[in-house]
């Protein structure tokens, strides 16, 4: 038993060592992942708090706004809207809660509760009809205003609101009434009056979904609500003609076999045709509404869209009207009638799809930029034009093919002419549509590029079809007689057309492309372009100047040919680059952007001066080449001063496109630091001239050195006038664009920088004064106008510094950086989502087994990790969904953040919606940032539990087969202490134990180092660093358990004879007992003394006193040959319990008396312990010598 103790320890402590080292190899397999997910979730946090920043910020930016803001009709009714829905919702519970007081009062007995829940309702009631007497009040107000505002979207939601407030009233008192009926314990009452509460309250929030969405419409703008109109006009229709189709079936179905089931058929087509009638005269009153709308606000195009919706919708209503006709007729069994009525209704549903999808397409086109239009028509004329070339060409081979002879390939020829050309004017016809659309909406949003581009699309268009025509003619004329001259004519004629239709088409492409740049990428491309001419006519005159300016004629002629090359293609360059600059003060002009206009203007004026250079190069190189070197002399000087300015003109164009791409911020940054550079520089300019005035003092006159020096300094200061008085324009210029697009804290910025600029100026007229003074002898004078332009060049530094400083806040604009952080919070949580994504393990795919069902399989048990994982998963989501909303709100108060015109301003109800969303968007970040704080935490500390807890159960193990090792070590150790005491036999399954303990302490080792090894690896190694380890020590403690398992069962083994040893041994002290009083009465039974074993004189009793026993069973042969079914047997001769459960024979004992098997015995004899053979053997010997006696 203790044998098996210690191997059950030793057990325990190999498992909690392969416990620990199974420990360690999940912390190897998942410390990586815990490690990444505690990093993700501490960058997850900051960025989730970045988000809640941001959201913070657009909430502050929308409450602003929405301060400034004046709501508008539609504002107010859309508010009222809610409030009134609100308010029904309040009366709907009441009214529920009173029905519901009124029926449990009836079949309840608990009147306690029923009465607390009427007196709720009551309240309840009370609340609500307070609520909708004040939406009430406020909605007719509400209504009043937009039909003062001529608004009629805002006065229709006006009129249903009020609608809505009055039957929640309804609805509420009814409740209140439901209740009262309730407390006063009238549950019929109460029961009626709530059901009404509840009707009456339902058809109040009906009308309050419908005031709703009317104010939802009148929030929209024109394009978006005649798009919106179109829209429904189109899929009215679709769902008229499939409705229609089913009514033809129903009627032909009904006409064929009448039944009840194709009665009701019928009368259902019937009633879906009425319900898309009233949908129709709906639909059509919304497209008359939108209608409005656009012509109010200027909208041609959404206002022809909204038109065509309406006519689409009233036709759709006369096709609903027919096949409602036409369902009564199949009803009343007038088959022909329906039949024709059912035609009438498909053509006319077919009509009306027809016109709702052309004023789809038309409204769809509205909403979308000019110039985005216009580079699609420009890429179809364009695909138009290759049409019509291939065609020509095709018609030109026709005529090659006739006159070589071949009628037959010519006609063939011909006639794809004529079908390509045939094709080609019906695409041309389509294409005409939509470049007057192109046109249209090019001049209602007044884009003059766009505009321009459709037209040089119109062109090309027209041209490809002149094209087209013309082609066809040819193939016409080629197989007539004596008309070959003239298909060859016309086939040229369409070759022509055809390249100026491409030509055209590629114009317009290039127009369209000019008409997508804002007005300042166009200055700042013209002003390249102009740089680049002057470069180029820079570089092509020096070697003809160089030859000129020494009288080399062969040399002038030489460089003169390259020289007019160059001039004429950069005089085509200069053109094109006029163009350019052209296209961009008519954008500016249209977008009112002065700075844009201006340097479109100065970039013009540089391609006009390298123009004349252009020109004067050629003249200078016309007379080169023909040798009159004189006569080049002054074109060729001219040519250097046109391209010199060429050059400073274009070089103060780009400065100037430049400073017209910045945002009014930007520019007033690089206006206050251009101004505090040049405050510098004047501050340093007059140091050096106060020193010049007070050695001219001291040495009593100014020498010439100083003098000279002075006037240089006169002219730069002149020349650094000149520069503050540009910078004071361009400031004011910033003042007033910062304005216009209201940003004030850039405005405020440009004006410091003005005054900074003015102040610079007046101090540089002051230190060119001085100087100038100084130049003339008069130190005194000069000294006294430096002491003068001191203070204005500290109020330059102070007002520069004032102006960097306001311009740095003008930069960091709340809103947009509220926007740029939301959209870096926004990525990088939706790169930690995708990032975690595949290390979760996915839900199992449901499935069909083979009886059919569907089988949905439990999720998969997920790691500790993994389940981490998946809530960081699910907190990054959540962080990006806050950012995402941030963003939405962000574009809510500025829709268009980088347009070079002024953002528009957002509406009262936009501002508000901005505002709860930015809140909602804060209070999620919020959330995810904590949470994500505690997934870190929560990662970290799988980590360190990990490695504690394997730390910990491998210290035990230790210890725990430390001891065992030692216990099995002195029992292994033990020897006898007699000579001739037998080995103990449990010492061979001590050493098995000993060995056992021994690797199970080296496997918690093991366990132990693997998973310190797993937890201080680097990023990416903790499987490759711990999990060998932690496999190796899994498998030597699965061997330790198994030989102390092993070890155990085998002393348990030996355990058990020894149990029996000792019960044998009982039983054979009470056998002996039994054999001894047998062996006595033997002795007496056979005349002997049972002292002494010897005869005795006896008288025999009579045997007929003996008594009888059944016989033993016995066998067939055996029993020596005896027969007989009866033995005499002595009382007390039982056989002893010792050898019954020895299993020895009874019918051997019945027999005992007469012979005796002694190999039988010694077999019985065999079956006892070793130790206890002996003493039972005695015993048999004891019997055998009783019988003997006998």
């Amino acid at each position: 038993r203790e044998t098996e103790a210690l191997a059950r320890q030793t057990q325990q402590a190999a498992n909690r060592a392969r416990e620990a080292a199974r420990e360690a190899g999940r912390l190897a397999r998942d410390r990586d992942l815990l490690a990444e997910a505690q990093r993700r979730a501490a960058e997850l946090q900051r960025t989730a708090t970045e988000a809640g920043e941001a959201a913070l910020q657009v909430r502050v930016q929308a409450e602003t706004t929405r301060a400034e803001l004046t709501p508008s009709p539609a504002d107010e009714t859309r508010r009222i809207a809610e409030q009134v829905a609100k308010a029904v919702e309040t009366a709907e519970g009441a009214a529920r809660l009173a029905l519901e007081a009124g029926r449990r009062q009836a079949t309840e007995g608990d009147q306690v509760a029923v009465q607390d829940q009427a007196r709720r309702a009551l309240e309840q009631a009370t609340q609500a009809i307070e609520a909708a007497r004040q939406a009430a009040e406020e909605a007719r107000q509400a209504e009043a205003q937009a039909q003062a505002a001529k608004d009629p979207l805002a006065a229709a939601s006006g009129q249903e609101a009020v609608r809505a407030a009055e039957l929640s009233q309804r609805a509420a008192e009814l409740a209140r009434q439901a209740a009262e009926f309730a407390q006063t314990r009238q549950p019929p009452a109460a029961a009626e009056k709530g059901a009404e509460a509840l009707a009456t309250a339902r058809e109040a929030q009906t009308r309050a979904a419908a005031a709703q969405r009317e104010a939802e419409r009148a929030l929209k703008s024109p394009a978006a609500l005649a798009e919106h109109a179109a829209r429904e006009a189109r899929e009215l229709t679709e769902a008229l003609k499939g409705a229609i189709a089913a009514a033809g079936a129903a009627q032909a179905a009904h006409q064929a076999a009448p039944t009840d089931a194709t009665r009701e058929d019928v009368k259902q087509a019937r009633q879906q045709a009425e319900n898309l009638q009233a949908e129709a005269r709906r639909q059509a009153d919304h497209a008359r509404q939108a209608q409005q709308r656009a012509q109010q606000a200027g909208e041609t195009m959404s206002a022809e869209a909204a038109r065509q919706a309406q006519q689409a919708g009233e036709q759709g209503g006369r096709a609903a009207e027919a096949a409602r006709q036409a369902m009564q007729m199949a009803e009343a069994g007038q088959k022909p009638q329906a039949e024709n009525k059912l035609a009438e209704a498909a053509k006319l549903a077919e009509a009306a799809l027809q016109q709702a999808t052309q004023a789809e397409a038309l409204a769809t086109t509205a909403t979308r930029p000019p110039a985005e239009v216009a580079q699609e028509v420009a890429r179809e004329a364009e695909a138009l034009a290759a049409r019509a070339a291939a065609n020509a060409a095709a018609a030109e081979q026709a005529v090659e093919q006739q006159k070589a002879g071949q009628s037959a390939e010519a006609a063939k020829q011909a006639e794809a002419v004529r079908d390509a050309a045939a094709g080609l004017m019906e695409a041309a016809r389509q294409q005409a549509r939509a470049q007057q659309q192109a046109q249209q909406l090019g001049r209602q949003r007044q884009d003059p590029l766009a505009t321009k581009a459709a037209q040089q699309s119109d062109q090309a268009r027209t041209l490809a079809q002149r094209a087209a025509e013309q082609a066809k003619r040819s193939a016409d004329l080629v197989q007539q007689p004596n008309q070959l001259p003239a298909a060859g004519q016309a086939a040229q004629e369409a070759r022509k057309l055809a390249e100026q239709s491409a030509e055209a088409a590629r114009q317009a492409a290039q127009q369209a492309e000019r008409a997508a740049q804002t007005p300042a990428e166009l200055a700042q491309a013209a002003a390249s372009e102009a740089a680049l001419q002057a470069e180029a006519l820079t570089a092509a005159m020096e070697p003809l100047a160089k030859a000129l300016d020494q009288q080399q004629a062969e040399a002038a002629q030489a460089a003169a040919a390259a020289a007019q090359t160059t001039a004429e293609a950069e005089r085509e360059h200069a053109q094109q680059t006029q163009d350019v600059a052209r296209d961009a003060i008519e954008a500016a002009g249209a977008r009112k952007d002065e700075l844009s206009t201006a340097a479109a203007q100065q970039a013009q004026r540089a391609a006009q001066a390298g123009q004349r250079a252009a020109e004067r190069l050629a003249e200078a190189a016309r007379h080169a080449a023909e040798g009159r070197v004189a006569q080049a002399a002054v074109p060729i000087t001219q040519a250097r001063q046109q391209a010199d300015e060429a050059s400073r003109q274009a070089d103060e164009a780009r400065r100037m496109a430049e400073r017209a791409a910045q945002p009014p911020s930007a520019q007033a940054k690089t206006l206050a630091d251009r101004a505090r550079a040049e405050a510098e520089v004047l501050q340093q300019t007059l140091q050096e001239l106060e020193q010049a005035a007070a050695a001219a003092l001291d040495a009593g006159k100014v020498d010439e050195p100083t003098r000279q020096q002075v006037r240089e300094e006169a002219e730069v200061l002149a020349a650094r006038e000149a520069l503050a008085k540009r910078h004071q324009a361009e400031a004011a210029q910033t003042e007033k664009l910062a304005a216009a697009r209201r940003e004030p804290l850039a405005a405020t910025a440009a004006q410091a920088a003005r005054e900074a600029a003015e102040a610079n100026l007046r101090a540089a007229k002051q230190a060119r004064e001085a100087a100038n003074r100084l130049a003339n002898q008069q130190a005194d004078a000069a000294r006294d106008l430096l002491a003068q332009a001191e203070p204005l060049i500290q109020a330059a530094l102070t007002q520069t510094q004032t102006a960097q400083e306001t311009a740095n806040l003008a930069q960091a604009d709340p809103l947009e950086q509220a926007r740029l952080f939301a959209a870096r919070a926004g990525e990088q949580a939706r790169q930690t989502e995708q990032f975690l994504e595949p290390l979760i393990p996915g839900a199992p795919q449901p499935y069909t087994d083979e009886t059919g069902e569907r089988i949905v399989p439990p999720p998969p048990q997920l790691t500790p990790a993994q389940a981490l994982a998946r809530q960081l998963a699910e907190q990054a989501r959540q962080a990006r969904q806050a950012a995402e909303l941030t963003g939405q709100a962000a574009g809510r108060l500025r829709p268009a953040p980088d347009a070079t015109e002024a953002p528009p301003l957002p509406s009262f109800t936009e501002a508000t919606d901005a505002l709860a969303e930015a809140t909602q968007a804060a209070e999620m970040a919020r959330e995810a940032a904590d949470a994500a704080g505690q997934l870190e935490r929560q990662a970290g500390a799988a980590i360190a539990g990990s490695v504690e807890k394997t730390g910990k159960q491998a210290e035990q193990a230790r210890e725990q087969a430390q001891k065992a090792a030692a216990q099995a070590a002195a029992q292994a150790a033990a020897k006898p202490t007699g000579d001739e005491a037998p080995a103990d036999p449990m010492q061979p399954l001590a050493g098995r134990i000993q060995a056992a303990a021994e690797q199970t302490q080296a496997a918690a080792g093991e366990a132990q180092q693997a998973a310190q090894e797993a937890a201080q690896a680097p990023a990416g190694g903790a499987r490759q660093a711990g999990e060998p380890r932690a496999r190796q020590a899994e498998q030597q403690a699965a061997q330790a358990a198994q030989a102390a398992a092993s070890a155990a069962r085998a002393a348990r083994e030996a355990q058990r004879p020894d149990a029996e040893q000792q019960e044998g041994a009982r039983l054979a002290n009470q056998a002996a007992q039994q054999l001894r009083q047998m062996a006595i009465a033997q002795a007496v039974a056979a005349g002997l003394d049972p002292e002494t074993m010897l005869p005795r004189e006896e008288p025999q009793k009579p045997k007929s006193d003996r008594k009888r026993r059944p016989r033993p069973e016995m066998p067939p042969g055996a029993g020596g040959g005896r027969t007989g079914d009866e033995e005499e047997f002595e009382d007390g001769e039982a056989m002893p319990a010792l050898l019954e459960q020895l299993g020895f024979p009874r019918l051997e004992w019945a027999r005992f008396k007469r012979t005796l098997d002694t190999g039988m015995i010694e077999g019985a004899i065999q079956q006892v312990a070793p130790e206890y053979r002996d003493l039972v053997r005695r015993y048999f010997l004891l019997l055998a010598r009783e019988e003997e006696l006998k």
